[in-house]
């Protein structure tokens, strides 16, 4: 047979071939050159999240921008009902896979770091490391003193059940006062706000009660050398955030509780910023991020060192 009918073959082989499944939890884009990282954002939030980093990292990476089904507008799809974390993380996992990812940094806010926390235990081969932002491996089940575990799944199942049946005028109507907490930063809440008010607040209530009622901790400390994925968080502080009642050591147990037992390579703890570090203080963040990315082995745990980054 002559290499042109061969080729010709090879093509046709090609063409009618199945093609791997889309996803349907989540879309992605895909910008820059270079090592591959994964941006997740966090609960009802856009991809847009991450503008100002997108725009820091990609001229040394490419980079994959999630945006989960049922967030911003985007349709909810099989988000809209039963549960949302485990599913979505295995069609990233899948995404990983068939796109030939080698290793790829996974950064995820809030939510979105909680699903980098769920790819680290359970596709540990998949990952180079993880960076979370602002969220723990703990879940909520143990942060009401006197309440015990079955009690407070059952809270967090009513609150869940209470999003869902919200009509998405009522859910939309209650997304500023939420973020005025959430976002110091007024021009970056102006911007998000109309997005992350377009989320379907049955995707939006999967996804709390999933990360709420999960506690990932025993998972993750059963990781040995050779398997573990290396973790770093960055994390918020700011006077005026009431959970921590104007003491920064608050922060730093708060944090320090959420990753007990953890192999936790680093923590670095950005002040004056809320929940949405990268919107309330995007130079430390991405100053950050360059400290981690420039230090990372992709293969061991790092070696543990807590800093803080408040004041560059």
């Amino acid at each position: 047979m002559r290499l042109s009918h061969l080729l010709i073959a090879a093509l046709l082989a090609l063409v009618a071939a199945p093609l791997a499944a889309a996803p349907t939890r989540f879309a992605v884009s895909v910008t820059g050159q270079g090592p591959d990282i994964i941006l997740i954002p966090g609960l009802a939030s856009p991809a847009a999240t991450w503008d100002t980093t997108v725009a820091h990292l990609k001229p040394r990476y490419r980079v994959h921008i999630v945006e989960v089904a049922g967030f911003a507008g985007r349709p909810a799809g099989p988000n809209a009902n039963g549960e949302l974390i485990v599913p979505t993380v295995a069609e990233l996992a899948a995404y990983i896979a068939e796109a030939g990812l080698a290793r790829p940094i996974v950064i995820g806010h809030s939510l979105g770091g909680f699903m980098g926390l769920v790819l680290a235990a359970r596709y540990p081969a998949s990952l180079g490391a993880v960076i979370v932002v602002d969220t723990t491996a703990g879940g909520a089940l143990e942060e009401t003193p006197g309440q015990s575990v079955e009690a407070a799944r059952a809270a967090l199942a009513k609150g869940r059940d209470a999003l869902a049946a919200t009509s998405q005028a009522d859910y939309a109507t209650s997304i500023p006062a939420t973020l005025a907490g959430l976002i110091k930063n007024d021009a970056e809440r102006a911007r998000l706000t109309p997005l992350i008010a377009r989320s379907d607040p049955r995707a939006v209530a999967r996804a709390y009660y999933d990360q709420d009622s999960l506690d990932l901790r025993p998972e993750l400390a059963r990781g040995t050398r050779s398997t573990a994925v290396p973790i770093a968080v960055v994390y918020s502080y700011d006077p005026k955030a009431e959970a921590y009642g104007g003491d920064p050591a608050r922060a730093d147990a708060f944090f320090a509780r959420g990753y007990r037992g953890v192999p936790v390579a680093r923590m670095i703890r950005i002040d004056d910023s809320f929940h949405f570090v990268m919107a309330d203080q995007p130079q430390r963040f991405q100053a950050a991020l360059d400290d981690l990315l420039g230090s990372l082995p992709r293969t061991t745990p790092w070696r543990r060192i807590t800093r803080r980054v408040a004041n560059r």
